[in-house]
């Protein structure tokens, strides 16, 4: 069983340096696709798509934190007069 385990990995070795060794000769990056430039209308629309979305994101935290202070003292009011009882 070792046997062939081996002889898996040394032929998956194999294999990986001969396709590095064929990319390195070859110059593997010939096959990169080269894309067009963005125009700067499409840059600026996703740069104010990203800063929707972060003011949106800013505002729900906000809305979190104040709905978590609020549950917080509710529940130290629970407590107070729970306390205050005994």
């Amino acid at each position: 069983m070792k046997g062939r385990q081996a002889l898996a990995i040394s032929a998956l070795v194999f294999v990986a340096v001969l396709i590095g060794t064929t990319m390195l000769l070859t110059g593997g990056d010939d096959n990169k696709a080269v894309a067009a430039p963005m125009p700067p209308q499409a840059v600026n629309r996703i740069a104010q798509k990203n800063d929707n979305a972060a003011v949106t994101a800013a505002a729900q935290m906000r809305e979190r934190s104040a709905r978590d202070a609020r549950i917080a003292d509710a529940i130290q009011d629970q407590q107070d007069s729970a306390n205050a009882a005994r």
